[in-house]
């Protein structure tokens, strides 16, 4: 499974193509910023940008089937690094099954990598057509607007607006808060909360109890704090208050992966957004 979320600046909102290679159909569909989709486990699938100036920047989160909490990718497309899963097989099988010879594979899969450069004309075939009506289209976040004002936004999306979180207990979110301003402490129930900064800096504080920590004294909790800037991934376990806070002169913007989300109550402790 792999809820994707892609969401870029204002300024580079960004295009992208995810396509989708089922048994005996392709499915495509055009992504852009707020976009989240999920991709069944083994289904070959590949990404384009369709933008010729901004990157196209996504976030991911894996859910293992086979192996729990142990993820491999399987590469076709690739030669040494990565190398394709293809020449684990023998070169009798390889050359029977493809009516080539290896030598031709071998150039075939000369090692690219799985990320390259493409053509318009390309880009242009490998897009195809979008998919208006299937089970595997992408969901828009930003159309669940759940919290607003002055102070930021808050947008979130649960398997009662896109079915397909059900099947993985799990709610996403996608957070914008304006400068100098900070989310309330709050405290999640149940929900394990897996949080990326995409854009912006500030400052992230959660108390943890100091039970059972050798030699403590005095207080009965402690502040766990970091700095946070784009790219950083952190956790928050379910019971513990935490809060968010942007810089006084960036805007901070996250995207939340809530994890055993079904029966989860949000306790705030004052109000929601608000300056600090």
């Amino acid at each position: 499974m792999w809820p994707s979320v892609r969401l870029k600046s204002r300024r580079n909102p960004g295009k992208g193509t995810i396509s989708l290679v089922f048994e005996k159909k392709r499915e495509s569909f055009n992504i852009e910023k707020g976009h989240l989709m999920v991709i069944p486990a083994g289904v070959t699938f590949y990404i384009i940008n369709r933008d010729d100036t901004h990157k196209l920047v996504l976030s991911m989160f894996v859910s293992s089937i086979a192996n729990p909490g142990d993820f491999v990718p399987f590469f076709g497309a690739g030669g040494q690094d990565p190398e394709s899963f293809l020449f684990a097989f023998s070169t009798e099988v390889l050359e029977a099954a493809y009516n080539a010879s290896i030598k031709t594979l071998q150039g075939t899969f000369s090692g690219k990598g799985v990320i390259v450069k493409a053509s318009k004309e390309q880009i242009k075939a490998l897009a195809a057509e979008e998919v208006t009506e299937s089970n595997f289209g992408p969901c828009q976040i930003l159309s669940y607007l759940r919290e607003s004002n002055e102070c930021g936004r808050l947008f979130m999306v649960d398997y009662c607006e896109y079915k397909k979180l059900q099947d993985f207990n799990m709610f996403i979110s996608f957070c914008n808060l304006e400068p100098g301003c900070m989310n309330s402490p709050f405290i999640s129930s149940r929900a394990t909360k897996i949080i990326m900064v995409v854009k912006g800096r500030g400052r992230v504080e959660m108390a943890v109890s100091r039970n059972g920590e050798k030699g403590s004294t005095g207080t009965q909790y402690k502040k766990i704090s970091s700095e946070l800037k784009p790219g950083v991934v952190f956790v928050i376990p379910p019971g513990h208050p935490m809060v968010l806070m942007a810089s006084q002169d960036e805007v901070l913007e996250t995207i939340c992966y809530e994890v055993n989300a079904k029966g989860n109550q949000k306790f705030s402790l004052a109000g929601y957004m608000i300056y600090f």
